[in-house]
């Protein structure tokens, strides 16, 4: 069986959309916080495919690292929805379509039982938050 470490799992599951969050545009036109809304919503997307990917092709070896890379996926992930400025949460809106409503309250769900099983309620109540103001 082919040897990884949690590093190098960690990096295939870190392709993010093109962050260029220093300019404050990305190459595909969307500003900052629908680069880190898409990068957090979609991610966890990427996740769960990755997850069954990696099980299947690495066994025991991965599946003993599994919930260390999930923990520290899922934090970064939160992260990109903390930096979010809520107070232009129309922008989010805008691009919600374009990742589809239901991954993204798939995913936001998602994040909310990891974080609640953790009971880290403080990283429930910022998904929440947000799940709120996309339905207003």
């Amino acid at each position: 069986m082919k040897k990884i470490s949690s590093q190098q799992v960690l990096r295939s599951f870190d392709l993010d959309y093109s962050l260029g969050l220093k300019t404050g545009k990305s190459s595909q036109g969307m500003n900052k916080n629908q680069v880190l809304f898409k990068n957090a919503t979609v991610g966890i997307e990427k996740y769960e495919l990755l997850h069954v990917i990696y099980s299947k092709g690495y066994g025991k070896i991965y599946v003993d690292m599994s919930e260390s890379v999930k923990d520290r996926y899922f934090n970064k992930m939160f992260k990109y929805l903390q930096e979010i400025d809520l107070s232009d949460i129309n922008s989010i809106k805008e691009i919600v379509p374009s990742i589809d409503e239901k991954v993204v309250k798939s995913s936001l769900n998602k994040l909310i039982l990891y974080f609640q099983d953790l009971e880290e309620y403080e990283k429930c109540a910022v998904i929440k938050k947000i799940l709120d103001l996309l339905k207003k």
